[in-house]
């Protein structure tokens, strides 16, 4: 009997020792994987594709009233002109970050645009810091990225979720374990009775646990992204670098002192979440089933918690704006073309300086033709359908969000005054409201209007084709008036169109621009260049000709099209 349970034991130490053995292993590797990837991924650019619920749930920082406050100084881009210029895409595009509060504040960074110099240049150094320092960087990623994500909600969503959390209340589940604990012991006493009532505790204390769990679910999520957010931060207290920039090590140990009570017994709680992590957290989950320990100090950790949300935000927006900061670092290394942006704010009274951009891209695109432009006065972009006029609304566009949020451009040279940032372009119908074309059209050109009247900061405005949901006579009339409108020294008006006659009526007032091609036998050719003057050229009238139009017709237009741009009047 001696030698059989010498065995069983055996048996079950060397189970043991091997299942550690094979988890410290996969750490290991796991670890040397990791490493490996930051060494092979900085400086290059990997986006990762996103579900609109993962952006919903990513930008729920950015939607707060910590972000708003955080951000008072910024310029919240509306949901048309981050829709306009694929803020998302831009996104994805740019995250390098280890971590779900490395992503929430770099989505934040993206939409709200800085308007003073003291929080990007603190981002820029702190970008200018990671770039150079690649220890201490693979040191610090290495921490944040042990933060990681939580399936199913944002770090910023778990945290506060614990804000309104109701207490369960201990009483019951201190019955039960007493009752199980109980049962167990008079089974070598009277074991019949206490079998039965072992069993009937047993089966009460796994429904009640199961039950418990369900409701409990959402804030083990909090306190799961908290006691994450503490380990990193005790890990960085100390290793991070004294004097290195955007850091507060002293926050930092006042946040850990905070939370000190609330992480007391913590394991209890949180370790043992399911049976197959490893030997340990079996043996956790089975005593927490019937025993109830995680239930029975919930409420203590709760109170411990709730009341100080702010804190524990505090230490998610540092850690994140870390990660943030080291992934823009990574991006800007990773295209071919990029420069510091040169921001100035007017003074009071005084015009904005010029917009000043050399050899822009659009960061979305990996084989962009560069273009430079001077901005000291509204523009008029003509040009051919497919010639290059949105992608260089949004390119510009992007370049300015660009510049004020992540300290870096897609160009040669960027300057210009701090700026806010609106655009009126890929527009749709709103069948769910019931409102036309046409109605979502004047309503997104109303909003700019009304951004126009305030002098201060200067206004970048994107305009895509205004009003192209009407009729050509009242189309143009009304396109003129606005455009008008929108003609003030603290605006920086873009628009682009294909009525021509535009061109005519805003002359003097509109600079104009345009984009051109060329057409051969075979095909036809742009250059994605931008040139001055209006459009001579368009690939409509060519369209017709390849796709077999009787030739009346098509002589017909050119001769028309030909009167008008030397009249600017039509041939009847």
């Amino acid at each position: 009997m001696n030698a059989s349970y010498a065995a069983i034991l055996s048996t079950v130490l060397i189970i043991t020792v091997l299942f550690a053995l094979m988890i410290v292993s996969r750490s290991r590797t796991q670890k040397r994987a990791f490493e490996e990837e930051l060494k092979n991924s900085w400086g290059k650019l990997k986006p990762r594709l996103f579900s609109a619920e993962e952006i919903k749930r990513i930008r729920r920082f950015a939607d707060s009233s910590y972000a708003e406050e955080l951000g008072k100084d910024a310029f919240l881009i509306d949901d048309i002109t981050a829709n306009d210029v694929d803020l998302d895409a831009v996104f994805a595009r740019l995250d390098a970050a280890v971590s779900s509060p490395g992503e929430e504040i770099l989505y934040d960074w993206l939409l709200r645009p800085e308007l003073k110099e003291d929080a990007l240049s603190e981002r820029i150094a702190l970008q200018d810091f990671f770039t150079a320092h690649e220890k201490e960087r693979h040191d610090i990623l290495r921490v944040l990225h042990g933060i990681g994500r939580l399936k199913g909600d944002s770090f910023f969503g778990a945290v506060t979720s614990l804000r309104e959390a109701a207490r369960i209340g201990s009483g019951r589940y201190i019955l039960l374990a007493a009752g199980t604990f109980l049962s167990i012991v008079f089974l070598f006493i009277f074991p019949i009775p206490a079998l039965i009532s072992l069993l009937l505790f047993l089966a009460a204390d796994f429904k009640v646990h199961i039950d418990a769990r369900e409701a409990t679910g959402p804030c083990l999520r909090g306190f799961s992204a908290i006691l994450r957010l503490l380990d990193a931060a005790d890990d960085l207290e100390k290793i991070l670098p004294d004097g290195m920039p955007g850091t507060d090590k002293a926050a930092l140990r006042g946040i850990l002192r905070t939370f000190a009570p609330f992480r007391r017994g913590a394991f209890l709680v949180m370790s043992g979440a399911s049976v197959g992590d490893s030997p340990a957290e079996a043996v956790l989950a089975y005593l927490k089933l019937f025993f109830h320990p995680d239930l029975i100090l919930f409420d203590r950790m709760l109170s411990k918690v709730q009341g100080h949300e702010a804190e524990a935000v505090s230490l998610l927006i540092s850690l994140g704006t870390l990660d943030a900061a080291a992934a823009t670092a990574s991006a800007r290394l990773a295209y071919t073309v990029t420069a510091r942006p040169a921001l100035s704010s007017p003074g009071e009274g005084t015009s904005p300086v010029p917009v000043r951009i050399k050899a822009m891209t659009h960061p979305l695109l990996n084989e962009a033709v560069p273009n430079s432009v001077a901005l000291h006065g509204p523009l008029l972009l003509t040009g051919s359908n497919a010639s290059g006029k949105s992608t260089f609304l949004k390119g510009l566009a992007l370049t300015a969000i660009l510049a004020q949020s992540c300290g870096f451009v897609t160009a040669a040279s960027y300057s210009a005054p701090f700026l806010r940032i609106m655009s009126s372009m890929a527009l749709k119908d709103n069948l769910e409201g019931g409102e036309s074309y046409f109605v979502v059209e004047i309503r997104s050109m109303k909003r700019i209007v009304d951004a126009a009247g305030v002098t201060d900061p200067p206004l970048l405005c994107l305009v895509d084709e205004v009003l192209r949901g009407t009729n050509t006579t009242e189309r143009i009339a009304a396109s003129a008036s606005i455009l008008r409108a929108l003609a003030r020294p603290h605006v920086f008006a873009v628009a682009a169109t294909h009525d021509i006659e535009l061109t005519y009526l805003l002359d003097g007032t509109y600079r104009n621009m345009h984009f051109e091609e060329s057409a051969d036998d075979e095909d036809v050719h742009f250059t994605y260049l931008l040139k001055e003057g209006r459009a001579a050229s368009g690939n409509a009238l060519t369209l017709l000709e390849r796709n077999g139009y009787p030739e009346d017709i098509t002589r017909a237009a050119r001769r028309m099209k030909d009167g008008f741009l030397e009249t600017g009047e039509w041939e009847r």
